[in-house]
């Protein structure tokens, strides 16, 4: 199956044309997930972003704080299922945070194929065409500002929810 024939669908790639777009064949690796298994581990160190290609995968996130180094509370909410419909790529900010930790855990749902960019690979990319550079870091930008104003609004929500709650 030829999974590089969607990617001007991904909103990574928008305003690229399509022999800009063709540069990322050589630098995706696919990879395959069984049902369950990890993609990516919240806390671990992060190399890559991917494209979903191919399944579902659920986004958690710790739900407590640890106090002490042998706290072991791991309890976990779901934040979101996403689907290869969807053309999503995650893990963007493991390119923009260097040594920064994976801010989420990413598993399988079902038999996922997802097509991994490695930092190193995009940065090369970038320092040899500056027009592709600019347009992958204004999605990347863009991605993530949308991704603080949904944040912020649910944090708007807790904040009142809490509030009502205090009021009683």
């Amino acid at each position: 199956m030829n999974y590089f024939e969607n990617l001007n669908k991904y909103s990574l790639f928008n305003n690229l044309t399509q022999k800009q777009i063709e540069q990322f064949h050589d630098l995706i690796e696919i990879a395959e997930y069984k049902p369950n298994n990890l993609i990516i581990k919240e806390g671990e160190d992060g190399d890559f972003m991917f494209l979903l290609l191919k399944g579902k995968v659920e986004i958690t996130k710790v739900m407590t704080l640890s106090l002490t180094k042998s706290d072991n509370d791991t309890r976990e909410k779901s934040f979101i299922r996403l689907d290869d419909k969807m053309y999503p790529f995650i893990g963007e900010m493991s390119y923009l945070q260097k040594n920064g930790k994976r801010s989420a855990s990413v598993k399988a749902v079902d038999n996922c194929i997802i097509g991994k960019i490695y930092n190193k690979d995009l940065t090369n990319l970038f320092e040899n065409n500056s027009e592709i550079g600019y347009k992958i870091m204004n999605n990347i930008a863009y991605k993530i500002a949308n991704d603080l104003r949904i944040t912020n609004k649910n944090i708007l929500k807790l904040t009142t929810a809490l509030s009502l709650v205090l009021e009683e």
